[in-house]
Formats: C-alpha cells, structure tokens, sequence
C-alpha cells in the first residue's frame, strides 16, 4: 500500500515553481525535530511523484513566530511569518 500525503497549501507560480507550504501554529519559533523533517521531505515526494511536475519544487513553512534554525531546518527553503501576513 502505498503512504500518501496531506499538503495543507501548494502555490503554482508562473517561474516554474511551485511552494508546497506547510503551516504550523506554536506559541514560539516552530523547531524541525529529524522525524518531521522526514515527513516534508515524504511530502515533497508524494507530490512530484504524483503530479509528474518538472517545476522546481520549495518547501515553505508558515508559522506565527517563524522557524528554529537547526540541524533540519536547511531543508526550508522559505518562512512565512504572521508579521509578513498582516503587515500594516
């Protein structure tokens, strides 16, 4: 059987790019444990295997308070902020 994925937000941009965004609410920075760096790099996966997409394909955290840069955080390849959301 095979494991699918759940993407919560995928943005198809005309520069052959496509953001597969994974969106996390924490009260801190959100941290990325090897476990869940698995799980994004399974995603991005799944995706390219199901959709046949020759795009370029980035994973893209949206979180509150950003993201903890760590051992597996160089995986991210751009963080979305609530600050970036709701600027004034």
């Amino acid at each position: 059987m095979k494991n699918g994925a759940q993407i919560d937000l995928l943005i198809d941009r005309r520069d052959q790019v496509v953001n597969l965004c994974e969106m996390k609410y924490t009260q801190d920075k959100f941290s990325i444990d090897q476990e869940y760096e698995k799980n994004l790099l399974h995603k991005r996966e799944c995706f390219v295997s199901e959709t046949k997409t020759k795009k370029s394909v980035h994973l893209t955290m949206v979180t509150v308070n950003g993201l903890v840069q760590n051992a597996h955080s160089g995986i991210i390849q751009n963080t979305i902020t609530a600050e970036d959301l709701f600027q004034p």
